[in-house]
């Protein structure tokens, strides 16, 4: 079966959410939807609607319509917003969330786009300085004869050529991939430090915890009880996001307020400022839209961090980059000296 991709979910959740507040009902949007899709020729798209509205004539929720194809944010979002019959207020929050997690990410993969790009650089300037210009003194001095900057030179050259790189370069590859897949799965001991304190965990565990803090706002805000919330996030969350989750509804089973039952997990989820944002909050009448504006406030803090990040990165690598050049010039110039010192000894 067809199934309907995020770029066409977001289309029938924008047309939708204005549609049934002025009186459509849920098959009569979907209808429509399908109908805009075969009309532009998107015929996996229009097929995909036409099940899903098939399944909502037959009784079925849209979150159940849609199946699989719904991320966990849509799942509990959608589901409680249907429960409340607030389904155009659940469409546009699933369509805010995931516009502020996506323009997070791509803060992420920008911040640290122009640091990779600089170590390639810098890579490939050792790489000329190892396979390149080294070997062509070496062939007229011999290394013992190599001194001073000289020797620094051919030392940061060896870096690239020699057995550095490969080790360097490959474990950098190892971690990427084991981090990818560790992010949402792995959940044992030491993973607790890794969120506090290495990146990329701690950038996920702060995006994930502002995406999973406005859906249990939602929740919420659409009456559902707050242990009954988390159980239903906990059934349909990751690995990670489970174990975060689970002591928190265990303290509030407990009698423990929100705030509380967050801290003393000691896992600091979703962010220690939040949990006490929070606190400060909890009893108040107007206690959902006040969480909602400090998670707001929470992500615009991650986004400048994030930034932040790049930029002392960028630095980092920019600095090693003009040195190895540095290195080049100076080294050239022992270079000569000895070698024109060699030549004044015949």
């Amino acid at each position: 079966m067809s199934r309907l991709s995020w770029a066409m979910r977001r289309r029938l959740y924008q047309q939708a959410s204005s549609q049934l507040e002025n009186g459509l009902t849920l098959a009569q949007v979907i209808e429509d939807f399908r109908e805009r899709q075969d009309r532009r020729g998107r015929k996996r798209a229009a097929e995909a609607a036409h099940e899903v509205g098939r399944q909502v004539r037959d009784g079925k929720t849209l979150m159940a319509a849609m199946g699989t194809s719904l991320s966990d944010l849509e799942c509990s979002v959608l589901d409680a917003g249907e429960k409340a019959g607030q389904l155009p207020d659940a469409m546009r929050l699933v369509l805010d969330v995931r516009e502020l997690t996506t323009r997070l990410r791509q803060k992420l993969q920008a911040s640290f786009f122009a640091p990779t790009v600089y170590l390639a650089t810098l890579y490939v300037v050792l790489l000329l300085i190892g396979g390149y210009i080294v070997p062509q003194f070496l062939d007229i001095l011999p290394i013992g004869k190599w001194t001073d900057w000289a020797y620094a030179m051919y030392w940061m050259g060896q870096l690239a050529v020699g057995w550095p790189a490969p080790v360097i370069f490959g474990s950098l590859g190892v971690y990427a991939v084991w981090s990818w897949w560790a992010l949402p799965r792995w959940s044992g001991p030491g993973r607790r430090f890794c969120d506090q304190h290495v990146f990329p965990f701690t950038a996920y565990r702060e995006i994930t915890g502002f995406t999973w803090a406005m859906s249990f706002v939602a929740l919420l805000r659409a009456k559902v009880p707050d242990i009954a919330a988390l159980e239903g996030q906990i059934g349909s969350a990751s690995p990670w996001l489970a174990s975060r989750l689970r002591p928190i509804r265990l303290g509030l089973a407990d009698g423990l307020d929100l705030a509380e039952a967050m801290r003393q997990t000691g896992n600091g989820f979703p962010s220690l400022d939040l949990i006490d944002e929070v606190g400060a909050y909890a009893g108040f009448d107007d206690f959902t839209e006040k969480i909602t504006v400090a998670v707001r406030q929470n992500a615009e803090v991650i986004e400048r961090q994030l930034l932040v990040k790049g930029m002392a990165m960028s630095a980092v690598f920019t600095g090693l980059m003009f040195l190895a050049f540095v290195v080049l010039q100076l080294g050239s110039n022992s270079l000569s000296s000895i070698l024109t010192s060699s030549m004044g000894q015949f």
